[in-house]
């Protein structure tokens, strides 16, 4: 029992004999630092040391800007842009200037590292690009999307080729689909077509934008004499849709006439 006292004794000796030194991610001798006394942030020794190691000059800017897709004349966008130092300590206190692809650059002060601003591009449809400066030090470039606000589109249909023959087929399509901006909505968006007749007889057809318009294949079958349509995109409603479709007439059991 006495040996054992006193080797723990020695070592509780030895322990206090060396400095150790806490950090921001724990604490480890004071001799083990190697790299380690580059990060920044509060340090403190167990002989009572206090020194606080500030970021260095930027050596890296980070840009991120979303959402990738703006509806246009309706929602900001969010540009954050990060500087690191050559150890990849955040820098504080550090001008930055973007440029998000409209307008004049905008300056802020990074905090803590970091820098953000919120913008609102104009309502023009399109692919932007944005940078970020960084005490002198360019970011890579993002990029993101106004795009056309479907909920100010009124769909009208185009009807030059709706289907007058029963069992034949024929385009539902729609005028041009522009925005309250005068945007074009993009390529694939989907609309709705729904038609009905006299009869109560109704058809559900999926369509979807092509260059600035929409349309869908319709086979005249089950549908017959007055039809009408209706567009929905978005959410918004439309109807205004009118054609005929002949009645099929039975002349004898082994033919058909129109």
């Amino acid at each position: 029992m006495i040996r054992l006292s006193l080797l723990l004794g020695l070592l509780a000796g030895a322990v206090a004999a060396q400095e150790v030194t806490t950090d921001a991610f724990g604490i480890l001798p004071t001799a083990h630092l190697g790299d380690r006394h580059h990060w920044a942030g509060l340090r403190q020794t167990s002989t009572g040391g206090v020194f606080v190691q500030s970021a260095g000059p930027t050596d890296a800017a980070i840009l991120f800007v979303g959402p990738k897709s703006i509806v246009a004349g309706q929602e900001p966008g969010h540009a954050v842009a990060f500087g690191l130092d050559v150890h990849g300590n955040m820098v504080d206190g550090v001008p930055v200037q973007f440029v998000l692809g409209f307008g004049t650059p905008v300056e802020v002060i990074t905090e803590s590292g970091i820098a953000d601003v919120l913008f609102t591009p104009p309502p023009r449809a399109g692919v932007l690009l944005a940078g970020a400066d960084l005490g002198g030090v360019q970011s890579a470039r993002a990029d993101y999307r106004v795009a056309a606000d479907l909920a100010t589109v009124r769909p009208r249909f185009d009807t030059d080729e709706a289907p007058s023959v029963p069992e034949t087929f024929g385009i539902i399509s729609t005028e041009p689909l522009i925005d309250v901006y005068g945007n074009s909505v993009d390529d694939g968006v989907g609309l709705n077509v729904i038609l009905s007749d006299e009869a109560g007889n109704a058809t559900f057809l999926p369509a979807v934008t092509r260059n600035g318009s929409a349309s869908s294949v319709l086979l005249a079958r089950d549908l017959s004499g007055d039809v009408t349509g209706a567009l929905a995109l978005a959410g918004t409603g439309t109807d205004g849709l009118t054609f005929v479709i002949e009645d099929m007439v039975v002349e004898d059991a082994g033919s058909f006439l129109i």
